[in-house]
């Protein structure tokens, strides 16, 4: 089994579904469904002045059938009007993290007042 990561956007902090749908992207170490996965990442336009809420759901492995790495987080950060961002994961095992981060002149810097959602949202039925 490949691992996944799956990357969803909500309303709000408070978990509601975005009314623009909540999968962002899927990313995958194996073709899905004769699919290949960019693994550069993807690029969306988030609203300015609200919360960008962005979930990153990590699975490695088959739960109930082989040793399985999992971790969700979730992150909110306001974008500010005519900014661009990154909003980069990385796992190691099961310990996962997400940097917000904010290009200056050509150069990522963190955005201090991203936060962590807790407990993380995250839509396993239609996400």
């Amino acid at each position: 089994m490949g691992a996944w990561v799956l990357v969803q956007n909500f309303a709000s902090e408070s978990c509601e579904a975005s009314p623009n749908g909540t999968r962002l992207a899927t990313f995958t170490t194996t073709a899905v469904q004769g699919k290949g996965d960019p693994h550069s990442g993807v690029s969306r336009t988030m609203q300015a002045g609200n919360p960008a809420v962005v979930t990153f759901a990590y699975q490695a492995g088959a739960i109930g059938i082989t040793d399985a790495e999992t971790c969700t987080l979730t992150e909110s950060f306001v974008p500010e009007s005519g900014a661009s961002y990154r909003v980069a994961f990385s796992q190691n095992g099961s310990m996962c993290r997400v940097a917000v981060l904010r290009d200056v002149a050509g150069k990522y810097e963190p955005v201090t007042t991203a936060k962590q959602v807790r407990p993380a949202c995250v839509n396993q039925i239609n996400g």
